[in-house]
């Protein structure tokens, strides 16, 4: 439904099934930058429909792909396109994908599509519809995500950029290691008895 779709908005896409890792890792690193480079993804979108929750993506196959593995595929994705990946994760749980930013290495996306919740298929279905229209017409995320909320009638749905929530996970490390060192005991102190 959601390619049929976006044919009719005129918006150019690219459409690989993966079924398995193995089949992922190829459309993440042969087809869609063979996509992007054939100049048919502007801005670059990687769309996502699986299986969603707290850790990651679960695959047709039954395969689960941890958000820092998919978080490092993406990175060499996002630097092939000059920082300008959005992730749109149609699955329950996507926004759980700014675990994703934990990982060393590159930023693996500048936006994230997704919800925290558990959107049925028909809400992502016609929420990512109405969120693409909205977005070649106006270029604006926030605009598109209120286009993507009416539509579905899903007000979990949002947007959080890449190098917020890569400040945002080092904050609370900072913030945990300063709790840690306040209410540990000093370096060769004996405990008290």
């Amino acid at each position: 439904m959601l390619l049929r779709a976006l044919e009719l908005a005129g918006i150019p896409s690219f459409h690989k099934m993966a079924v398995n890792r193995e089949l992922l890792r190829d459309a993440l690193t042969k087809g869609f930058i063979d996509a992007v480079k054939a100049g048919g993804l502007r801005p670059p979108v990687l769309h996502l429909s699986a299986h969603g929750f707290e850790d990651g993506i679960g695959l047709t196959s039954g395969e689960v792909v941890q958000w820092w593995d998919l978080g490092g595929l993406l990175g060499v994705l996002n630097d092939t396109v000059h920082g300008q990946l959005m992730v749109s994760m149609s699955s329950c749980k996507g926004l759980h994908g700014t675990k994703m930013v934990c990982s060393k290495g590159n930023l693996p996306f500048l936006a994230l599509i997704g919800s925290q919740g558990e959107p049925t298929w028909p809400e992502t279905a016609i929420g990512f519809a109405a969120f693409y229209h909205n977005l070649a017409e106006s270029g604006d995320l926030d605009e598109s995500i209120d286009a993507m909320r009416a539509a579905s009638r899903h007000c979990g749905f949002e947007w959080l950029g890449g190098q917020h929530a890569r400040d945002e996970y080092n904050r609370i490390i900072e913030r945990l290691k300063t709790e840690h060192e306040a209410t540990s005991p000093p370096p060769n102190h004996p405990p008290a008895a």
